[in-house]
């Protein structure tokens, strides 16, 4: 309701710096779409230039993962997750203190931060459930970013 009248809530943990910085870091992993290029070559042409492409796509995720898990806390990462699975789901803007809460005591007893970052960047759809959080929470300086970004 805040949003209506132009005042926005700040997020529990994340700022939008953050946010932008992640999307920016999980891009180098999945890059904008040029729908005008050609498909990757086929999984049947499994040819040693397709073995040395994966390693080097699997180096850069290795790299994208260590770096946004150095740079988030364990709150921040709650929170980025939490905003995930709301722009998903379509949850309540009232559930979203609870749903951080929850989130934190999963990861503190799965105690690997590491793979909490893995399971994010390889969603395709971050960006866009971001964004859907983004508006349910009111934070509609923050959708406008990321949608340009």
């Amino acid at each position: 309701m805040r949003a209506t009248i132009g005042v926005e809530t700040p997020l529990l943990h994340l700022g939008d710096d953050d946010i932008l910085w992640v999307i920016a870091q999980r891009r180098r992993v999945h890059a904008k779409r040029d729908r005008t290029e050609p498909e990757d070559e086929p999984i049947t042409r499994l040819g040693d230039s397709y073995f040395e492409r994966m390693k080097k796509e699997m180096a850069i995720v290795r790299e994208v993962v260590t770096i946004i898990d150095k740079r988030l806390s364990a709150e921040q990462l709650a929170d980025l997750e939490v905003l995930f699975y709301m722009g998903r789901e379509l949850h309540f803007c009232e559930e979203y203190e609870s749903m951080v809460a929850e989130k934190l005591k999963e990861h503190a007893a799965a105690k690997n931060s590491g793979a909490e970052v893995l399971h994010l960047i390889e969603k395709t759809n971050l960006l866009q459930c971001t964004i859907s959080a983004s508006n349910i929470l009111g934070r509609l300086s923050l959708r406008a970013r990321l949608e340009a970004a």
